[in-house]
């Protein structure tokens, strides 16, 4: 199945934003020329601009009251695309990477320079396998939307997750970190990288989802709109 195009997800949203506001002016009893007032008038539209980012803003300082009780720590962090997969994992300067963990096996998905939030979140049970871990995820986003906040949790993918071992190196020598949002699908079994550490000794090595996960660990994860 193909990917829909970030363009044709914008004419979507947009369109989704404009069909919503048109059936409330007619719902409260308006017609055709009451809706050209919106591209004809530049002060309704500025009236209309204002009011959505007052309320954005009141639901922006309501989200940042919504914290997951799972969060154990945040770390902002820039993702270069100009390095390949290889760069980057040589940038953690891992002891001992898994030679599996190749751009075959785990592509990256972006260009230029990003910036992203990674968060760790820490369960604090025991899990029998991934899915039983992606269940939770779920869970979690559903105690979000029911408080009300603007935010939803994916998994890390692999490029976030490695500059997360760049910029703090020392959090795995703490508890292993699991990225499951890039999963290598082989024979029947999904890879997924994590890292790990015991001493002095910083690890990059791979794990199946099929597999338990014990208390210790954290997932990192990051936050997307939840208009999205």
């Amino acid at each position: 199945m193909k990917k829909k195009s970030e363009f044709l997800s914008a004419l979507g949203v947009m369109w989704e934003i404009w069909k919503s506001l048109t059936d409330e002016i007619l719902s409260l009893g308006g017609d055709d020329e009451a809706i050209c007032l919106i591209k004809a008038n530049n002060d309704l539209r500025r009236q209309m601009a204002e009011l959505v980012m007052a309320k954005a803003r009141d639901i922006k300082d309501a989200a940042k009251q919504i914290v997951s009780p799972y969060l154990t720590s945040v770390h902002d962090l820039v993702i270069d695309f100009s390095q390949d997969l290889g760069q980057m994992i040589a940038a953690g300067k891992y002891d001992w990477t898994n030679s599996d963990i190749t751009a075959e096996h785990f592509p990256l998905n972006g260009a230029g320079k990003r910036k992203v939030r990674v968060e760790l979140l820490h369960f604090n049970q025991y899990f029998k396998n991934g899915d039983e871990v992606i269940a939770k995820l779920k869970e979690v986003n559903k105690w979000l939307a029911q408080q009300g906040a603007n935010y939803r949790y994916r998994f890390s993918r692999i490029e976030e997750f490695l500059a997360l071992g760049v910029v703090q190196p020392g959090l795995q020598r703490q508890f292993p970190i699991a990225a499951l949002g890039s999963i290598w699908h082989r024979a029947g079994l999904r890879d997924f990288a994590y890292l790990y550490g015991f001493g002095a000794e910083r690890d990059l090595r791979l794990r199946c989802l099929e597999f338990d996960f014990g208390g210790p660990w954290r997932f990192a994860v990051v936050r997307e709109h939840a208009c999205r």
